[in-house]
């Protein structure tokens, strides 16, 4: 095997077993963890388990992190990454108030969308 390959394959191990044994992070980028509240008190926004339910209706894999962004004059999105069944990192975009998919990139993505 060449050294190359041996060393790609070595490093992708390594981020799934990090990525596996990590917590799912809520994150809160401009306002704060108090305009997140704030909002989902409101409405304005789904609890992260409605989007994490979506997210588990649309695609196979596990959710490894969450980030929620956005709050006025920005809409809210979750931001969310998936290891694939495959091993794929895949990238997903959800928007926070409705919990509609607006976004998602990856290598494996059709392979991990769920068609039933």
């Amino acid at each position: 095997m060449d050294i190359t390959l041996g060393c790609i394959r070595f490093a992708r191990v390594c981020l799934f077993v990090w990525l596996s044994a990590s917590t799912i992070n809520v994150a809160r980028g401009d306002a704060g963890h108090e305009s997140a509240l704030d909002a989902l008190r409101r409405g304005e926004i789904l609890p992260l388990r409605s989007i994490l339910e979506a997210v588990e209706r649309d695609f196979y894999g596990r959710v490894v992190e969450v980030e929620l962004e956005g709050g006025p004059p920005d809409p809210w999105i979750y931001e969310i990454v998936v290891i694939a069944p495959d091993g794929s990192i895949l990238g997903l975009i959800y928007d926070a108030q409705d919990g509609r998919l607006v976004r998602a990139t990856g290598r494996g993505l059709d392979r991990a969308r769920r068609n039933d």
